[in-house]
Formats: C-alpha cells, structure tokens, sequence
C-alpha cells in the first residue's frame, strides 16, 4: 500500500508540474523559384526562423543572412536581410522577399529577388511553393505521469494476489 501512495504522489507531482513553453514549429519544404527548407518557430507571440536554407539562382541562404518580419497576424515576411523590412531587402544585390500567411499549412507565396539575370539588374518575380512537412510532437508533463499512472496500475492489478477462501 506505501508503494501505491508514492507511486500516487509521484505521479500527482508530474501532472502539477509547470507547463512546457508552448513552441510551435512550422516545417516546409520550398520549391518552385528556388528550393530549400525552412523551420518557422513560433514562441510567446514571436515567430523565428529556426532553420532555413533556400537555393535561389546560384546563392545560398540560411539564418545567417536571412530572417522574418511580422506585417501583421496572418503576413509574415521572410527574406534576406528581413528583420530590416523590405526597404532593406531591395537595396542589396542577390536579396529575395516572400510573403506568406503563418496561419495557414500549405501555400504558394509570391517571391521577388533583386539581383541579376543575364546583364541585367533588377528585380526578378517568381513563386516559392510551400508545402507542409511533418514534425514530430513532444508530449506534456501531465502526459507522461498519466502514462505511468497506467502502467502503474496494469504492473498492481497483474501482480495482485488472490485471497484465499476460507473452507
């Protein structure tokens, strides 16, 4: 019976436990003018590129010289030298921009990249299809001690003896 009372206690402590902070991630796989991948983390109200790496026309971009910038609650943009704005984005060579809607899971976005084509420099219009890719999930706290609470209770009631009849 004291083990049962631990086991209880222990797994009430679990289910009190602090909340995880709620991360949401969005994975996508980038195709059409480009391709790549790209991690979009949402954290406390703020999203993030976590991961991201996109083939356009010969140049590569990661986190390291790209990022996002919140437009309103269903625009983000995401793009070269992003967290500046677009004025900035449009001032340097090789920059590209997309918009996309955080909301929504699959999309097709309308990408401009400033750079070259051929001789010629300017602006150059195309599209960066998004598609959902699946992730993983992490389970909460109370999950877990909900799950041990069951495997506790399968390993008592299998290992619970019967009594004896009087004769």
């Amino acid at each position: 019976m004291r083990k049962t009372g631990l086991m209880l206690a222990a797994a009430a402590a679990l289910s009190i436990a602090a909340p995880a902070n709620a991360v949401i991630v969005n994975n996508f796989n980038i195709s059409g003018t480009g391709t790549g991948t790209m991690s979009l983390d949402l954290t406390g109200g703020v999203y993030s590129l976590s991961a991201f790496n996109y083939l356009l026309h010969g140049t590569t971009y990661n986190t390291s010289n790209s990022g996002v910038f919140l437009l309103s609650a269903t625009s983000l943009l995401v793009g070269a030298n992003a967290t500046g704005g677009p004025d900035i984005v449009a001032s340097n060579n090789d920059d590209f921009w997309f918009f996309i809607d955080p909301t929504l899971g699959s999309q097709t976005a309308s990408m401009m990249q400033y750079g070259f084509v051929g001789n010629t420099q300017g602006l150059i219009n195309g599209t960066a299809v998004l598609t959902v890719a699946a992730a993983g999930g992490v389970p909460e706290p109370a999950t877990w001690a909900m799950m041990l609470l069951g495997f506790a209770g399968i390993g008592l009631a299998t290992r619970r003896r019967k009594v004896a009849a009087p004769a």
